[in-house]
This record gives structure tokens, sequence and C-alpha cells, in this order.
């Protein structure tokens, strides 16, 4: 299985973003849920916020023409990293959060096989006028989802994989 893995801090937004990615993920392809931590009966409650907020972490295995792949937001703790990842046995390739060194890291590095872990790093973003904190997180979020999107749609179109 091939691992493209958003590595950052703590609090670093790292949760908040694969949670966007799903949404894309979602909203795009309306593929067929396979398993899931998330809380919903519709399509439609994993788009509502109450039920799933960005801050919470989850775990989806989903189908999508005929490609199996696997999201979760944990990456903090190399426990819970191993919970979800035993539901990802089918997976052709799987996104996840990770801290930037330590157990999660060493998670990653036996979960692959040997196959390419593509990595992205998440970092905080310093607050300078004009634009806020917090407009600067939702920026720099929605941008690693979209190179998420990319790789998703290149495996979709068994093109080889891009590299950051």
């Amino acid at each position: 299985m091939k691992i493209i893995a958003l590595y950052g801090n703590g609090s670093s937004g790292k949760t908040t973003t694969l949670n966007i990615f799903l949404k894309k993920v979602l909203g795009k392809y309306s593929p067929n849920i396979i398993a899931t931590s998330l809380c919903a009966s519709s399509l439609s409650e994993y788009f509502d916020d109450t039920l799933n907020p960005n801050g919470t972490d989850h775990f989806v295995v989903l189908e999508i023409k005929s490609k199996i792949i696997g999201i979760t937001t944990v990456g903090d703790n190399r426990w819970c990293l191993e919970k979800d990842f035993k539901h990802f046995g089918k997976c052709e390739l799987c996104f996840c959060a990770a801290r930037s060194n330590g157990k999660t890291h060493e998670f990653l590095k036996e979960a692959s096989n040997g196959e390419v872990i593509i990595q992205y790093k998440q970092t905080r973003i310093d607050s300078h006028p004009p634009i806020s904190l917090s407009k600067r997180h939702i920026k720099a979020d929605e941008s690693i989802a979209e190179l998420f999107m990319e790789e998703l749609n290149s495996l979709l179109q068994n093109a080889p994989y891009r590299f950051p």
C-alpha cells in the first residue's frame, strides 16, 4: 500500500486538513463507503459539522472507481494510528497524519512495506497582517487538501504518483 502522510507538530492543522480533504473526496466522487468511524447514516450527514467537526479524528475506507483508499485523520498517537490502519488492509492508497518524528513516523515506515511514503509537511503559520491567523490556516489547509486530491486523481487515472 502507498501512504501519503501529512507530517506536522501537534496542533498544526493536520486533522483539519484531512477532514477538508475527506469532504472534498465525498463531494466529488460520492464513493462507496466500506468502513468508517464517522457518525452519519447518509452522505449529507458527513458534511454536517455538528456530527463530524473538522477538529475530530475519523477514519474511512472508500471504494472509488474500483480503487480502495483509506483516510484517517489520526496521527499524534501510534496506537490510534495502528488501530485505524487495521481497517486499511485492502487499500491501495492511504492518507493519514503523523508527527514529524517518533512512534507514528516509525509506524508508517513499517506499514508501507517498502512502498514510497509521500510526505507533506504541515507547519504553523505566523500571524501577520493583513490576513488573520485563522484565514492563513484555512488557506494552507485548503492548499494541502487540493494537493491530496491531485494525488488521488493520479491513482484513479492509473497515472504515476506525483512527488512534492
